[in-house]
């Protein structure tokens, strides 16, 4: 892939090659991996950055080929919701982990998208964005190259990725819309489960109600993720006497909904962010998988 595919005009005569790079925005370590690698060329030959151009000249930067991914594809079923040359947006089930932990080494979704772009003959390697825990489904966003994922990154810090999920969680939440500022932290109990604690990490969470069943004793409700914290939903909503309907962890197993749902009722529903070469606003959105769409309609359209 290019980052770069430019012929110098006669207003551009003169100027230095660094010139033309400063408007890509690279990074540090893709400066460096584009240096060593000579990716950086004039009429197919490569040149000192501070060498000076003339009009005509052919100037390319290519991205570096040795960023390959270490997890092996694998023919798995993979929904594509969104795709250009540098974004993918996939919406993974429930039950699949994003990538490799431990000794589960295969069946992920990363190794789904490997097997997906191999098809297409893209063997560069792809970067995820955010993560989603094996049981939570919905969309996540990757990259395709290192140049959109430095500029997504940097869209994730500025927290201009917004990210919003849908829930069903146990009791009738009172307020309409309100905001979760709670620390998390890692229990010292146990190695999966986190809780909010004086000494945790900053975390904050919108949540705004869409519906009540008082007849089922349920809500649904719309979250929007402001930090990325572990298992932030879950804990917030545990943390405020609401945990997510079919959470062992931070809740209750109701065995009245077991029978339509058997994980915890959580999905990635849109994704708005930034495009990173484009610099226009991207909006993706999913609907509801099978179990929770069963689920609301056998607990919640009874009070509707």
């Amino acid at each position: 892939m290019l980052y770069l595919d430019h012929i110098v005009t006669h207003d551009e005569d003169g100027k230095m090659v660094s010139s033309f790079l400063e408007p890509l925005h690279l990074g540090k370590k893709l400066r460096k991996a584009l240096h060593e690698g000579n990716l950086v060329q004039v009429n197919g030959a490569i040149v000192y950055w501070s060498s000076r151009v003339r009009a005509g000249d052919h100037i390319t930067v290519r991205a570096p080929t040795d960023w390959r991914d270490v997890v092996p594809a694998e023919d798995l079923p993979l929904t594509v919701t969104y795709e250009d040359e540098h974004v993918l947006v996939v919406d993974k089930p429930a039950g699949m982990l994003i990538h490799p932990v431990g000794s589960e080494r295969s069946g992920t979704l990363l190794a789904a998208v490997v097997n997906y772009l191999k098809k297409k003959q893209i063997e560069d390697r792809v970067f995820l964005l955010h993560r989603l825990d094996r049981e939570t489904s919905g969309l996540v966003l990757l990259a395709k190259h290192k140049m959109a994922q430095e500029r997504l990154v940097r869209s994730l810090r500025r927290r201009d990725v917004h990210r919003q999920y849908s829930a069903f969680v146990h009791g009738i939440v009172s307020q309409d819309d309100f905001l979760i500022e709670a620390p998390i932290a890692k229990s010292d109990s146990s190695s999966t489960r986190h809780i909010v604690a004086e000494n945790g990490r900053y975390a904050a969470t919108k949540v705004s109600v869409q519906a009540r069943c008082e007849l089922s004793g349920i809500t649904k409700i719309n979250v929007t993720l402001l930090t990325g914290r572990t298992h932030q939903i879950r804990v917030h909503m545990a943390h405020i006497g609401h945990p997510l309907i079919g959470d062992p962890l931070y809740g209750q197993v109701d065995h009245r909904f077991t029978h339509v749902i058997t994980r915890q009722a959580l999905h990635a529903v849109t994704l708005d962010f930034m495009h990173p070469i484009a610099n226009t606003m991207t909006k993706v959105t999913s609907t509801l998988p099978d179990d929770m769409a069963s689920l609301e309609e056998k607990f919640m359209k009874k009070c509707w």
